[in-house]
Formats: C-alpha cells, sequence, structure tokens
C-alpha cells in the first residue's frame, strides 16, 4: 500500500510536534522556563492546534507578568482543549489580574460548568465579586461552593473574611475554626481568627490562637504587637513587655510596636522610655499641635521641662498661633522660676 505526499507529510509534522513537546514538558519537570519559553512560542507557532503548548505559554506568560499574552494564549489553549477546566480557571485569573472583572466572572463561571467541584475558582471568583464591590453575591458564591465541597480550607477562609471585614466576627469565628481544622498549619487563619475573637472580648481565646500563630510563623510580627496589647490591657505589664520587645526584634520599624511600647511605657510612668518611642513615632507620621501640646503636659506632669519645652515647639511649628501651647511652655518657664519668660508667653496666650 502506498501513500500519498500529503499523509506522510502529515505524519512526519505529527512526529515533529511529539518531539518537540517531549522536550517542552522535559525542560517544564526541569524548571528551565526560558528554554520552556522559547519551546512553547516554537511550538505554538507551527503547530498552533496543539493546546497544551497554548496553555503552558499562558503559564510563562503569567509567570512574567505578560498578562495580555498570558490571556491570549490561554485563549486559544481553550479553544483546543475544550474540556479542560483548569485553562478556563487560569484565564479567569490573568483577567482578574488585568482587573477586567467582567471578563473574569465570565471564565469562573465557564469553569465551574466544566468543573462544579473546582473549589479555588469559588474562592477566586468570590475574591473578583468583593473587589468590585459585590459583596453580597460574593457571599453567595462562597456558601454555594461550601455546598459542594465543605472540607475546602480556602473557601472557608474567605466566607470567615467576608464576613468579618461586614462586622459579623461571631458568624466569622464559625468558619475560621472550620478552615483551621482543614489547615492546622496555616498561621494567617489563625491571625484573622484571634483578631476575631478579640473583638468578642474572649481574650484567653485570642490570646492562645495569636501565640499558636507565631509557632506557626515566627516572623508573624503583628501577633506580637496583638499579644502585647492584650497583656497590657489585662494588666500584665510584664508579659505585655516581653512579647512587644519580641516582635520589635523582628521589625524595629513597625509602627504598631512602637504605639503600643509606648502605651505600655506610659501606663507604667516609664517617661524616658515613653519620650523615646513616640519620638520614633513621631519619625513616621505627623502629629497635630494639639497632640503635641498633650505630649508636653505629660512631660510637664513628670517634671521632665526639657522635653516638654520641646515638645511645645514642634506643635508651635504645626500651628503658630496656638494659645495652648504657649500656655503650657508659661508653665514650663514658670516651674524654672523663669518668671519673665513665663509672663511673655502668657501674654501671647492671652492675645491669641
Amino acid at each position: 500500500m502506498t501513500h500519498s505526499p500529503g499523509h506522510l507529510q502529515s505524519a512526519a509534522k505529527a512526529q515533529d510536534c511529539s518531539y518537540w513537546m517531549q522536550a517542552l514538558t522535559q525542560a517544564w519537570k526541569l524548571g528551565e522556563w526560558s528554554q520552556c519559553l522559547r519551546l512553547a512560542q516554537k511550538i505554538t507557532s507551527e503547530f498552533p492546534e496543539e493546546g497544551l503548548a497554548w496553555k503552558l505559554l499562558g503559564s510563562l506568560y503569567q509567570q512574567q507578568d505578560n498578562l495580555a499574552e498570558a490571556a491570549q494564549a490561554f485563549l486559544q489553549a481553550s479553544k483546543c482543549l475544550k474540556k479542560d477546566a483548569e485553562v478556563l480557571y487560569n484565564l479567569a485569573n490573568v483577567y482578574a489580574q488585568l482587573e477586567e472583572y467582567t471578563q473574569a466572572i465570565k471564565y469562573y463561571r465557564q469553569t465551574l460548568k466544566l468543573n462544579p467541584a473546582f473549589s479555588q475558582a469559588y474562592a477566586n471568583w468570590a475574591s473578583v465579586l468583593k473587589q468590585s464591590g459585590q459583596l453580597k453575591e460574593a457571599e453567595k458564591v462562597l456558601r454555594r461552593g461550601l455546598n459542594i465541597h465543605q472540607q475546602d480550607g480556602r473557601v472557608n477562609f474567605e466566607l470567615a473574611t467576608l464576613l468579618h471585614e461586614a462586622d459579623k466576627p461571631l458568624e466569622a469565628i464559625q468558619y475560621y475554626r472550620e478552615a483551621v481544622e482543614i489547615e492546622p498549619d496555616n498561621a494567617v487563619i489563625f491571625f484573622n481568627m484571634a483578631v476575631a475573637l478579640e473583638q468578642l472580648g474572649n481574650m484567653s481565646e485570642a490570646i492562645d490562637a495569636f501565640q499558636q500563630t507565631i509557632a506557626l510563623q515566627s516572623d508573624y510580627v503583628e501577633a506580637y504587637s496583638h499579644l502585647g496589647a492584650l497583656y497590657l490591657q489585662h494588666g500584665d505589664t510584664e508579659e505585655a513587655e516581653q512579647w512587644l520587645l519580641a516582635g520589635l526584634a523582628l521589625d524595629p520599624a513597625e509602627l504598631s510596636l512602637l504605639k503600643n511600647l509606648a502605651k505600655l511605657y506610659r501606663v507604667t510612668q516609664r517617661m524616658r522610655e515613653y519620650q523615646s518611642y513616640i519620638d520614633q513615632i513621631m519619625q513616621k507620621q505627623e502629629f497635630s499641635a494639639e497632640a503635641l501640646n498633650n505630649l508636653a503636659t505629660e512631660m510637664f506632669n513628670q517634671h521632665l521641662y526639657a522635653e516638654a519645652e520641646a515638645y511645645c515647639l514642634k506643635a508651635l511649628e504645626a500651628d503658630p498661633d496656638n494659645p495652648y501651647v504657649q500656655a503650657n511652655l508659661g508653665l514650663i518657664e514658670n516651674a524654672r522660676n523663669a518668671f519673665d519668660k513665663a509672663c511673655q508667653h502668657f501674654d501671647k496666650a492671652l492675645e491669641q
């Protein structure tokens, strides 16, 4: 039996495609991404019907943050791989990254039409709905996802977060608990659950959850800050200081730690430490003239006149005509027995 030249060419072409696809999958397994990109571009150019090559090319473009090209590659892949839900899911994710939410929702829907148990699609679809302000729709999607796949940690977590942000911490905790049962090594879930427990006033459980967060992820700085604040709230200043300083050792620039340490030292009347942390906070955010004047009052009450004067002068930089600052400067000079200077400040305060 003889074969036509066209048949022979077709067989040779298929053989060539198979060869290049093997090379691409091997490079993919080895993580040789530059080689993968070259091969995927070659295959899709010479063998445009090869859906897997388009799918891998889309993933490579997405990896490079070349989202427009990624979308086009996944669209081509979806035409060749009509029953591949993952292609549609990837395409939806790219449109979500491009903030083309209508298109993203369209392809999340198509993903779930092909595979109703694709739980990540419910979570990402809901995330897109949240970003576009459709909170009720997002909640519906997540609940639908849980009806199909109740033991999905991500969907439980996303629903818990949605409810938490909607100021429903009690209901949120139910889903946080489900999520940590499914993903017991996830520090983020424990942290968010701890914040919700803290909001509800369940301090002992909140402390346990924050400590579990740190046990899972020792550099979770926000957990140290919350723990310190909780212990300070309970009056356990020693425990509060230990957690806050431990957090500060991890991130000396974390503003919440600096603020909580300032509160701690104010409560314990350790004014030098208090001032030190206030000064660090002032380097990171602006203080109003009123706030600076209040700090001056605190320093004055502790007989720290030089520090009180410094805060008054900073307050005058922000509000040169503030009579309360002038009055405070008068009190400072009076305490120093500099009565003439004190009178000058009091006169300025009355003039204003």
